[in-house]
Formats: structure tokens, sequence, C-alpha cells
């Protein structure tokens, strides 16, 4: 099968290109910047010169014709991700209007599948999440933007266009193109360096990138119609976060919890700062998120698509060894990540206490 593939020189687009290319299917790649291709696949053992390379992005109608001509199917996967709320026209212009354009210029195409990546943010809040749940009513620019991008393909869903939505959790792994500065990334990263000791009430879905991918890669088969796949990953507290990561470390983590009332508080505290050009690394949404995270049951996605989310402990364990291997934590920080030794014995810090 012929795929077109948005947004594959991020992080979660780079990996769907590995596994699509392992399953034997030829992909298409609509990039921004085509100088960022290798620096994307080439880590991860793809070869960035067998694929044909469409400069222009999801905003522009010229360059998304010529990149879905002669394909089959579509992989949409790019989108801004950005927590800072002066970033908000810029998320609905890319995350809400640019989804718009290119579904439904795939389904006049007559692509199957199409395949638009959302967020289990887009379903939030919400009691207990599963593939059927309805779309929420987030709070924060990015997250509503997810939402407003899902209503567009739930509707061509309706429609009978062979539209599938995914809905990744809290994504996490290796071989970041953007070099930690993704959110998910970077908040690890900042956890094993000690500068993010915040500790919230709270749970989100941890998902390996490349279980994300390989899932992904599941989905290209013509003639099965909508559908939607909850890929949450596991059902972790952000205190449990933690204590995984300290136990992969093999050394304590300073920690400060603070309730979620005077988080929601510093992250509006935060935006008001935004608003004035300066970043605090934060807002309310963070908390916001961990407050109306539910549980969550993708046991139909697992069954479906026959795949199975490794252990969190593994993924924490290949992100940490690949941000001391990138130079972005220490190889002391690293801990038993990086094949060091831990700082105490294990028994002393708790880490095997469940």
């Amino acid at each position: 099968m012929r795929i077109m593939v948005t947004g594959a020189t991020g992080f979660v687009g780079a990996h769907a290109v590995r596994s699509l290319s392992e399953a034997g299917h030829d992909v298409v790649l609509l990039v921004r910047d085509p100088g960022r291709v290798t620096d994307a696949l080439e880590p991860l053992g793809v070869d960035p010169y067998r694929y044909e390379v469409v400069p222009g992005d999801v905003l522009d109608d010229r360059s998304v014709q010529q990149a879905l001509t002669g394909t089959d199917a579509l992989l949409h996967v790019a989108n801004v991700y950005s927590f800072d709320v002066t970033d908000a026209p810029v998320m609905h212009r890319v995350n809400v209007e640019g989804t718009r354009r290119i579904l439904h210029t795939a389904a006049e195409r007559g692509l199957d599948p199409i395949v638009h990546v959302s967020s289990v943010v887009a379903l939030l809040p919400s009691d207990h999440l599963t593939s059927d749940s309805p779309v929420g009513s987030p709070h924060g620019p990015y997250p509503t933007s997810k939402a407003r991008a899902e209503v567009i393909a739930r509707e061509l869903q309706d429609e009978g266009a062979p539209v599938v939505i995914t809905h990744p959790g809290e994504v996490l792994g290796p071989h970041d193109p953007h070099q930690g500065r993704n959110s998910s990334v970077a908040l690890l990263r900042d956890m094993v360096r000690g500068t993010a000791r915040t500790v919230m009430p709270g749970r989100v879905g941890v998902v390996d990138v490349r279980d994300l991918a390989d899932a992904h890669a599941q989905l290209f088969t013509a003639g099965r119609g909508p559908r939607r796949y909850l890929m949450a990953g596991h059902d972790v507290t952000f205190r449990e976060q933690f204590r995984l990561l300290a136990e992969v470390l093999g050394r304590r983590l300073p920690r400060a919890p603070i309730p979620l009332g005077a988080a929601m508080a510093a992250g509006r505290v935060a935006e008001v700062a935004q608003r004035r050009g300066i970043d605090p690394g934060f807002s309310s949404v963070n908390p916001w998120i961990l407050a109306n995270h539910p549980g969550f049951d993708d046991a139909a996605t697992r069954r479906d698509l026959g795949v199975e989310w490794r252990p969190t402990t593994d993924t924490f364990h290949d992100t940490v060894a690949w941000l001391e291997q990138r130079g972005l934590v220490s190889r002391r920080q690293a801990g038993l990540a990086a094949g060091g030794r831990p700082e105490e014995p294990a028994g002393a810090t708790g880490f095997n206490q469940r």
C-alpha cells in the first residue's frame, strides 16, 4: 500500500514511518522542512533516501494534492503540541483547519483507510475511557484543538468515510527528533535531572512510541470502514511515574507534593507570564489533565490489532538511556539506565514496594 504520512519528522510520525516501512508499505512524506528528514529517520535505522518527500504542510492545498497523488491511504500525524496559551492561534490553524483540509481531501480522493491520530485529551473529561467514548470538552488550547479536530474526523465517519481515529496517551520512548524538547520526553528528562519534582494527584496513560508506531501500522487494510482505537498504554498515576523512574535509575528522586488546586492556581499565573513573553514551562492544562483523566479500557484495541504495550519501566529505561547517549542527562543522573550503579541499595528506597 502507498501511504502518505504527515508529521513524519516528528516523534510519533518518524517512528510510524519506520513501522510502516517494516510492514512493507511504500511511504510518501509531506514535510515542512525536508532537511529534517535525515535527522529524524536515520537514528531509527531507516534509509531516508528511499522515500518521496514533498515539501509543504497541511495548510498548503497544492502540496497536499501533490503528496496524495497516487496514494492509497493516509496517516495524519502532524499537529502543533504546546501548552503555551500564546500558541492557540497556530494550534487552531494546524490542528483544526489543517485536519479539516487534509481529511476531506483524502476522502474526496477515495483513500482507504484515512488514519487520524487524535489524543486521549480530546475525550476529556470522562468517567471512564474506551474506544467508544464521546468527544469531550477539555480545558486549554491544545486539548481543545484536538477535540475540535476529532469532531471533524467523526463527522466524516458518520458520512461513511473510512476514517480511523486513534487516541494515544502520554507518548514516551527513545529517539525523539526534537532532542528531548517534546513535552512528555522533556518532562521525564527534567524528572531525571531533579528540576521537575512536583508530584500532583492524578493519572495518565503512558504508551511507548515504538508500540504506538507498530499499532498504527496494523491499521492499513482497506475495506474495514470507520473505526476508533484507544491507544493509551498503561494507566499510571503521576506519583507512580516518579516511583517507577526511581526504580529504573536506582536512586531516589526529589519530590514535592502539591495539591491540584494549588497546581491549577500556579498554572494560571504561568499563563499570565506566557502572555507577557515568559514561558515557565507549564500551565493549568497539565494539572487539569491529571485531574480529569480517568481509568480506561483499551482491551478492544489490543485484541483487534494484536498489540501489547511493553512495561512502563522498559519505556522509562530506554528513554533515559537515549537521553544519556544524547548528552541530555548526565551518566550519574541516568544511573542504572546508563549501566551505572545505584546510589543506595534498592531496599532502602522502597523501589520494590507496590
